[in-house]
């Protein structure tokens, strides 16, 4: 399996592991359809108290995932081994580019690119629900 997130606490690489354990792989053979209409399937876990996650796809390319995020939750800076992606379904949040300390303000229809190894940080200044993706592969071979 490729290299996992890179945060400052493992707590919170532990909880995107043990919320994907029953997720589906990529599929290579047929069409994969997933609901996110039952929010009871919706989880959370240490370090991500103000987040809910389903994760739809987790294998060894990377991690696709449906989040429900609460106003306030932050992401202290970090950085990923892989691309980083988001589409934002409603809300707004506040990404920086820890390094040139650019701010992005993300609303509603936006989406969000964050290379390999780039540190960033967010936080959620409306309750919001975005599509994550996060690739192991082809970035992650670093």
């Amino acid at each position: 399996m490729g290299k996992k997130c890179c945060y400052g606490a493992n707590n919170k690489q532990n909880t995107l592991i043990n919320i994907g354990l029953d997720a589906s792989e990529f599929p290579t053979t047929n069409h994969l359809m997933v609901s996110t209409s039952d929010t009871n399937e919706l989880k959370s876990g240490p370090g991500y108290e103000k987040l809910l996650m389903k994760t739809l796809i987790n294998d060894t390319n990377g991690y696709r995932l449906f989040c429900k995020i609460k106003k306030g939750n932050i992401e202290h800076p970090h950085f990923h081994y892989g691309r980083y992606e988001l589409f934002v379904i409603s809300g707004l949040l506040k990404y920086t580019n820890e390094e040139t300390k650019e701010d992005f303000y993300l609303k509603k229809g936006d989406y969000y690119c964050n290379p390999p190894l780039l540190k960033h940080s967010s936080i959620c200044l409306e309750d919001a629900e975005i599509f994550w993706m996060y690739d192991r592969i082809p970035d992650c071979n670093i």
